[in-house]
C-alpha cells in the first residue's frame, strides 16, 4: 500500500547506473503524483512509496530503457504469478536506492519481500499440475484432485445418508470427517471465521486457477493440516450463494432501516455513506464496528449462520427480520456481519463462479453441475468416484423435478455468419417474444423453471398440467424446454413480451397461454441431451400432439442456403416476430453454453436496424460494486410539449468507467425529497430516480438505442418503452428542443415495425420527402470504405428507410478470444465489440478459445493445450491489419 507523507529523496548517481541493466528494480518517494501504477492503474501519489522495473524502450528507434512504475505491492503481486525463472525482488539489495528509504518502509518491503519467499517455496512444494482437463460431450472421466481413504468416504456417506434421513436431500449434511478424527477439528473447519477467511484469500487473487488452487489447497489440508474434516455441502453452498438463491425479502433500503434501528445510527448518515461505498454490508460494518457492538471475538459456526438465512428465507415483515438481525448480531463481530450481509445480498465479493469452485472438488464437477444443478448429488458422485478404486466417469445428466441450465444463443450479425458457423446446414426457429420455460414431468406431478431456474409464478402455467399429458400421451416422465406466452385465438398469433401478468391477461379476453415446445431433454428414461439436434427434434415430433392454443410445436425452417434464411428473416420482422434462434442439426444440449445462435435487428448489420431516439437525461441512481458511490444508471425521458417530462427507460449501458466518472459532475446533479417530486416530472413511484437534473432544458441528449421499442406500463410516455437500451452517441448538437419529444416518439414507436421490412437482403427503395425533423440533424461522418451508414430511425422519415447490406470485415473469423481476468474492464468492453464486428467470437472460458489474450507486460501465467496467449497490443496489431498475425 502507498505510505503517504514521506519527504522525497531522488535516487543516487550511483543507483540510476545501477539500473541502467534491462530487468533490474529500483524504489524512490513519487516525485509529482503523475505516475502511474502498471498493475492497478491507478494514480501514485506524490511522496509516496514507489517501485520500479526497468524495460527495453519499445518506443525508441535508438533502443534504450524505461522505468515502468509501481506500488509495492502492487508489483510483489505480480511477482507471485511469476514464472519459478522470472527475475523477481529477492531482497532490499535488488532493490536500487533502498539505501535511501526510511526505516519503516524498509521494513514494509522486508515483509513483502518474506512474504513473496513464503509464497514460492510452498508453490514449489507443491509439485506439478495436473494437466488440464479435456472438453468431452458423453462421461467425464474423473481425476482425482487428492487423496482420500475407502474408510474415511465411506463414513462421509454414511454419515450424510443418516443426516438426510431428517433433512432434504439437496441440504443433507456431507461430513468430512472419519471415525477416528476429533470433533474439534470438524468445528475448527466448519466455523464461520474459517469460511470468512476462505473467501478473503479467493478474493485476495487475481487469477482464476490461483482462486480454485487456494479451495484445493483448503480441503485437502483444512484448519489444522489433516484435511478438511467439516460440512463440504455447506461450505460449497455458502460458498456460492447465488446456486440455492434463498429469496430474503430485503433490500438495501430495508436493511438500512433495520440497522439504523439496531444500532441507533441516524439513517441519513448511513444513507450517505452507503451513496459513497455503493455496498451495504460495509456501511453497517462501518457503524457496527463505530459503536462497538457485538461480540469481541467470533465463535459463529457455518450451521449457525445458514440456520439463520433459512429463518430470514421465511420472514416477509420488518419487525421480524429486524428481531432475527438483532439476535444474530449479538453474536457477531463487524467482519462476521459484513459477511452475512455479502450471504444475503448474494455477492461475496470474490469474483469466482461456480466452475472456478467446483474445479476444486473435481476437475469435471462444473459439467455434471451444469446439467444437474443438483449440488448436493455432484459433490456425493465426486466424493465416491474419487474414494474408488476403480475409475469411474461422472457422467453428464438431467435430474427430473431439478432445472438444467439452459442452452443459450449468442449474437448472430449476418446471415453470411450464420452459414460459416453452421456449414451443415441449421434450423431456423421462431423466436417468440414470451418467457423461457422447462418443463418437468414425473407422473403426474409437474414442475416448472424459468430460464434464471426459478420456479415459474402459478398464474403463468398453472392450466397447462391439463394440456401437457394430452399433448404427450405417451410421456410418463419427460423435460421440455419452451416458451410459455398469450396466443390470440382469433389470429392464431402471438401477443408482445410481458402480457402474462396477472392484470394484462385479464386485459385480453380472447387470448389463452400457451407453451410452444422447442426441445425434449428427456423423454421416459431416455436421456436426450447427448444426442444431435435432428434426433430430438425427430422425437418431438414423433411424440407430440398439438393442441391448439394450448400447446404448440415450435415453428423451425431447414435452411442450407442463404435465400431461405433471408426470406424467413424479413417475414420474421414484418410479422413483429422477435426474431429467430439457429441451431445446427447435429449440435447436442450443452447446458449453459451459448452455441445457438440468435438474430434479431438490432443484431444486423452493425445495429443499424435497431430501433432508436434522442432522449435527454432526467435524473440517476446509484451503482453498486465497482460503481458504489457514482450516478452510473440514468432516467431518460421526453417532453410532452406541455410543460412536463415523462420517463422512457432506464440506461446504464454504452460509458466506460471514465466516462461516467465525469458525468458526476458534468451534470448538475440536485437532491430531492422523493415523497413531493417537482412538478415537471411525471414518473412512477417506483422509478424514482436517487437524484433529478436540475433543469431537464440544459440536460444533455443523448441516442437511446434499443432492440425494439415495447410496451411499459412502468414508464409513464404514453406505453413506450425501450427494450434493452444503451446509449450509442452523445448528442452535443441537441439541446431539448431538437430531442424527440412524446408524439415523435409515439410515431417511432408505431412505426418500427414497417422500418424491419427488408432485414435479410437489400432494401427497397422510397421516394417519399422527409418530414423536415431530419433536418435538424448533421449531416453523417464519412463511413469507411466498404460500407455506408443506414439512416437512424430518428433522422428519418415516416417511411422506411433504405437499407444496404454491410459487408463485416471478416479478419477473426477462426478466432474465438477468451480475454484474461486481468484485462480492464473497459478496454475488454471495447475489444470485444472489435472483435464481434470483425467476425471472430469471444468466449468465457480459456479452454473453449483459440487464443487467449492478457493485459501487456503480464506475466505469461497458464494455458489450456492449443491455446495461444497473445497481448492486448497483438490484438490490436491484428484489427490494424485486418487479419489474424501470428502470437510473437
Amino acid at each position: 500500500c502507498p505510505v503517504r507523507g514521506r519527504q522525497q529523496r531522488p535516487i543516487s548517481e550511483s543507483s540510476n547506473q545501477a539500473m541502467s541493466n534491462v530487468g533490474s528494480f529500483g524504489c524512490e518517494y513519487a516525485k509529482r503524483g503523475t505516475a502511474g501504477c502498471k498493475q492497478c492503474k491507478q494514480k501514485i501519489d506524490k511522496d509516496t512509496l514507489r517501485l520500479c522495473k526497468v524495460a527495453a524502450n519499445p518506443f525508441s528507434s535508438e533502443g534504450g530503457e524505461m522505468k515502468m512504475w509501481y506500488h509495492a505491492g502492487c508489483l510483489f503481486s505480480t511477482f507471485e504469478r511469476a514464472r519459478a525463472t522470472t527475475r523477481v525482488v529477492e531482497s532490499l539489495d535488488d532493490l536500487d536506492g533502498a539505501e535511501s528509504l526510511q526505516d519503516a518502509d524498509k521494513k514494509l518491503l522486508q515483509r513483502l519481500i518474506d512474504d513473496l519467499a513464503e509464497k514460492r517455496r510452498n508453490k514449489a512444494a507443491g509439485g506439478a499440475r495436473a494437466s488440464p482437463k479435456k472438453l468431452v460431450q458423453t462421461t467425464l472421466p474423473v481425476s482425482p484432485a487428492g487423496k482420500a481413504s475407502a474408510g474415511a468416504s465411506a463414513a462421509a456417506s454414511s454419515a450424510a445418508a443418516s443426516a438426510a434421513a431428517s433433512t432434504s436431500p439437496t441440504r443433507a449434511p456431507l461430513s468430512m470427517a472419519g471415525p477416528g478424527d476429533s470433533p474439534e477439528d470438524a468445528a475448527k473447519d466448519n466455523a464461520f471465521r474459517t469460511f470468512r477467511k476462505l473467501v478473503a484469500e479467493i478474493a485476495d487473487r487475481p487469477g482464476y486457477s490461483d482462486k480454485t488452487r487456494v479451495l484445493a489447497e483448503f480441503l485437502a489440508k483444512g484448519s489444522t493440516g489433516g484435511g478438511f474434516k467439516g460440512d463440504l455441502s455447506l461450505l460449497i453452498r455458502l460458498l456460492l450463494p447465488g446456486v440455492e438463491r434463498r429469496v430474503y425479502n430485503v433490500k438495501d433500503r430495508q436493511l438500512l432501516k433495520i440497522f439504523s434501528g439496531i444500532l441507533g445510527a441516524p439513517i441519513d448518515a448511513m444513507q450517505e455513506l452507503l451513496n459513497s461505498n455503493g455496498d451495504i454490508a460495509e456501511t453497517v460494518g462501518i457503524e457496527f464496528d463505530k459503536r462497538g457492538s457485538g461480540a469481541a471475538k467470533s465463535s459463529l459456526s457455518m450451521q449457525e449462520v445458514d440456520a439463520f438465512l433459512d429463518r430470514l428465507a421465511g420472514l416477509s415483515r420488518e419487525d421480524d427480520q429486524g428481531a432475527a438481525f438483532k439476535q444474530l448480531a449479538a453474536k457477531c463481530t463487524g467482519n462476521d456481519l459484513r459477511m452475512v450481509l455479502r450471504l444475503v445480498r448474494h455477492d461475496l465479493r470474490m469474483n469466482a463462479g461456480s466452475k472456478h469452485i467446483l474445479d476444486a472438488i473435481d476437475p469435471n464437477a462444473y459439467a455434471a453441475f451444469q446439467a444437474s444443478r443438483n449440488l448436493h448429488d455432484v459433490l456425493q458422485r465426486a466424493l465416491a468416484a474419487k474414494a474408488s478404486p476403480v475409475k469411474r466417469n461422472l457422467s453428464v445428466r438431467a435430474a427430473l423435478m431439478t432445472p438444467v441450465l439452459p442452452m443459450l444463443a449468442e449474437a448472430c450479425r449476418s446471415v453470411e455468419h450464420a452459414m460459416r458457423r453452421c456449414p451443415n446446414g441449421f434450423y431456423a426457429e421462431i423466436k417468440y417474444d414470451g418467457e423461457r420455460v422447462q418443463v418437468h414431468k414425473q407422473g403426474q406431478q409437474f414442475s416448472y423453471f424459468s430460464r434464471s431456474l426459478k420456479p415459474v409464478q402459478p398464474h403463468k402455467v398453472a392450466h397447462l398440467k391439463e394440456f401437457i399429458p394430452r399433448a404427450f400421451p405417451g410421456g410418463d416422465n419427460l423435460i421440455v424446454d419452451a416458451e410459455v406466452l398469450l396466443m390470440d385465438t382469433k389470429t392464431d398469433k402471438p401477443l408482445p413480451f410481458g402480457t402474462l401478468g396477472v392484470h394484462k391477461k385479464e386485459a385480453f379476453k380472447d387470448a389463452t397461454v400457451c407453451l410452444f415446445v422447442f426441445d425434449c431433454l428427456q423423454f421416459n428414461n431416455d436421456n436426450l441431451m447427448l444426442r444431435p439436434l435432428k434426433e430430438r427434434r425427430e422425437v418431438l415430433e414423433r411424440s407430440m400432439q398439438e393442441v391448439k392454443h394450448r400447446v404448440h410445436l415450435s415453428e423451425a425452417e431447414l435452411i442450407r442456403s442463404p435465400a431461405p434464411l433471408e426470406r424467413l428473416l424479413k417475414r420474421v420482422f414484418n410479422e413483429g416476430l422477435e426474431g429467430l434462434v439457429l441451431k445446427s442439426l447435429d449440435g447436442v444440449y450443452e447446458p449453459g453454453k451459448r452455441h445457438w445462435l440468435k438474430m434479431k435487428k438490432d443484431y444486423l448489420h452493425d445495429g443499424a436496424m435497431a430501433d432508436s431516439a434522442d432522449l435527454v437525461v432526467l435524473g440517476g441512481y446509484y451503482g453498486t460494486g465497482s460503481k458504489g458511490g457514482q450516478l452510473s444508471i440514468f432516467l431518460m425521458g421526453c417532453h410532452d410539449g406541455e410543460g412536463t417530462w415523462r420517463t422512457v427507460c432506464k440506461c446504464a449501458n454504452g460509458f466506460d468507467d471514465a466516462t461516467v466518472a465525469k458525468l458526476q459532475k458534468s451534470i448538475d446533479w440536485v437532491k430531492y425529497d422523493r415523497r413531493s417530486p417537482p412538478s415537471w416530472l411525471r414518473c412512477s413511484s417506483g422509478l424514482l430516480p436517487d437524484c433529478l437534473v436540475r433543469d431537464p432544458k440544459a440536460s444533455p441528449v443523448w441516442e437511446i438505442t434499443g432492440a425494439e421499442f415495447s410496451h411499459s406500463s412502468q414508464h409513464t410516455a404514453g406505453g413506450v418503452g425501450i427494450r434493452f437500451p444503451r446509449v450509442t452517441k452523445v448528442r452535443d448538437d441537441k439541446t431539448w428542443r431538437e430531442a424527440t419529444n412524446l408524439q415523435r416518439l409515439q410515431k417511432l414507436a408505431a412505426e418500427s415495425k414497417r422500418f424491419t421490412g427488408d432485414a435479410g437482403g437489400d432494401g427497397g427503395d422510397d421516394d417519399d420527402e422527409d418530414d423536415g425533423e431530419a433536418a435538424a440533424a448533421p449531416p453523417p461522418k464519412k463511413a469507411p470504405a466498404g460500407r455506408k451508414l443506414a439512416k437512424s430511425a430518428e433522422a428519418s422519415s415516416s417511411s422506411p428507410p433504405k437499407r444496404q447490406r454491410l459487408q463485416l470485415p471478416d479478419a477473426l473469423k477462426s478466432a474465438r478470444i477468451c480475454f484474461a481476468a486481468e484485462v480492464l474492464p473497459a478496454e475488454r468492453r471495447e475489444l470485444e465489440r472489435l472483435v464481434f464486428a470483425y467476425d471472430g467470437d469471444v468466449v468465457d472460458e480459456a479452454a473453449d478459445a483459440t487464443h487467449l489474450v492478457r493485459p501487456d507486460g503480464a506475466a505469461a501465467g497458464d494455458s489450456a493445450p492449443g491455446v495461444a496467449v497473445g497481448s492486448v497490443s497483438w490484438l490490436r496489431r491484428c484489427l490494424a491489419a485486418r487479419r489474424l498475425l501470428p502470437v510473437t
